[in-house]
């Protein structure tokens, strides 16, 4: 997740969501504005290999991470909020494919 205050709380609500209905988290981590490489985060979900991963990577640093993700091969299925984290018209066509974004409400 991006490093400020929007995505702590979504991922400490996610957290306790998610733990609630019996599911368990195994790590999550913060990237200041501007990161170019997500590598060592792709590495380290390849080595823990969760059924799913989530993402509050914002604005364009959410279509760096986003097309990194792809590029590693990662099969675990991504969950990001699209609209509301960057405009996705802004990624190259098929990168966001697989990606599973919640509708707004």
């Amino acid at each position: 997740a991006s490093d400020y205050a929007w995505p702590q709380k979504m991922t400490e609500a996610i957290t306790l969501a998610y733990e609630k209905a019996g599911g368990k988290i195994i790590g999550a981590d913060y990237y200041p504005f501007g990161t170019t490489d997500f590598g060592p985060a792709f590495q380290k979900i390849k080595s823990l290999k969760p059924d799913v991963v989530w993402s509050m990577v914002v604005g364009n640093d959410a279509v760096t991470q986003l097309k990194q993700y792809r590029s590693f091969d990662i099969k675990q299925p991504l969950i990001a909020p699209l609209d509301e984290v960057f405009n996705k018209d802004a990624l190259p066509p098929g990168v966001a494919a697989g990606t599973y974004a919640p509708p707004r409400s």
